[in-house]
């Protein structure tokens, strides 16, 4: 949800829709600039039926409920690293030996680039390009 995110400056990267739903792309900068090393920025993606948001424009507001939130970094690392045991390929199995030795499964080191350019796929399924 939006109050688990972290505080930053928020901005709009990608909007896309389909028949069911719009979908919103957003990048967060961290809050601390002068930080070093620089954290990479927060990408999330939320998703709201074209209905809800029909009747939020109508209302004023937008119920917590009817918003789903991703985090785009989260979902593909965990993704990658939690893939099906019918299937490891070798990007999943490099991962998993990189964060073996010496990073103790420490992947807050690893950055998630997201191209702002969302395509509808149909059924809320959204490709970056």
């Amino acid at each position: 949800s939006v109050s688990q995110r972290r505080a930053g400056t928020y901005a709009l990267g990608g909007i896309g829709l389909d028949e069911d739903v719009v979908a919103c792309l957003f990048s967060c900068a961290p809050e601390n600039l002068e930080q070093i090393p620089i954290d990479p920025p927060a990408h999330f993606l939320s998703i709201i039926s074209r209905d809800d948001l029909a009747c939020a424009g109508n209302e004023g507001h937008i119920d917590d409920d009817s918003l789903r939130e991703f985090d785009i970094r989260a979902m593909i690392l965990d993704f990658l690293l939690c893939g099906s045991a019918d299937h490891v390929d070798h990007l999943q199995t490099a991962l998993h030996e990189y964060l073996s030795f010496g990073q103790h499964g420490d992947t807050s080191h690893i950055t998630v680039d997201v191209s702002p350019s969302l395509v509808s796929c149909g059924q809320g399924f959204f490709l970056f390009l």
